[in-house]
């Protein structure tokens, strides 16, 4: 009877372990039988997509734009070909500064285009437009303005003709208003016209307009 009771604990013992076994290796696996694989699966996609989030691409410089021009000088008649972007848009800005000059007869200036002609000797890498002034009379030498623009010009060219709006008083009101906004247009354009001239009284409060007269030439 004892030997039977042996045989029967034996026999269970053994069952039990199988059935234990077979559970841990079924909860390993999941109850997908492709999962063992799918693992190097997720790996190789990974790799074949890349880098995540900022490594995922590379910024490429934007494509550099060179827009030729060709300058012809007005002295010599040469033609220079420039092939960068900002000389275009200084040689685009010639012709008003050549016709903003013709507007100044009362002071002595003259259009200095000579670093745009590559025949003239004066061709510059960056080249500019250059304004000479005969601040101080005829007899003096002149002051020479480099890089000079429309802008500029045309302030000179409104003190040349009388258009140029007094100065005025610097007005008490907040700097955003308009009315502060407009003297300080204002005084930006007498100041350009007091270096010109090498007059800094242009600066002094005015009530009228000011312009040039003969004495100036």
């Amino acid at each position: 009877m004892t030997a039977v009771v042996y045989y029967a604990l034996s026999v269970l013992i053994v069952v039990g372990l199988a059935f234990f076994l077979g559970c841990s290796r079924v909860n390993t696996r999941g109850s997908d039988p492709d999962s063992a694989s799918k693992p190097a699966v997720t790996q190789n996609a990974a790799e074949e997509r890349g880098p995540v989030g900022a490594m995922c691409y590379k910024t490429m410089p934007a494509p550099r734009s060179t827009e030729a021009c060709d300058y012809v000088c007005p002295k010599c008649g040469e033609k220079t070909h420039w092939a960068m972007d900002e000389v275009r848009a200084d040689v685009d800005e010639l012709a008003e500064l050549r016709r903003l000059t013709k507007e100044i007869t009362k002071i002595k200036i003259r259009l200095d285009e000579s670093e745009f002609c590559g025949n003239c000797g004066h061709a510059s890498s960056r080249p500019l437009a250059r304004l000479l002034v005969w601040a101080h009379g005829t007899d003096s030498p002149p002051k020479t303005v480099r890089h000079i623009t429309p802008y500029m010009l045309r302030a000179l060219a409104d003190y040349d003709n009388g258009r140029l709006a007094p100065l005025g008083v610097e007005p008490r009101s907040d700097m955003g208003s308009p009315e502060h906004r407009e003297y300080t247009g204002r005084a930006n354009q007498w100041q350009m016209v007091a270096d010109f001239l090498d007059k800094p009284e242009l600066m002094t409060p005015t009530t009228e307009s000011t312009g040039t007269g003969d004495s100036d030439r």
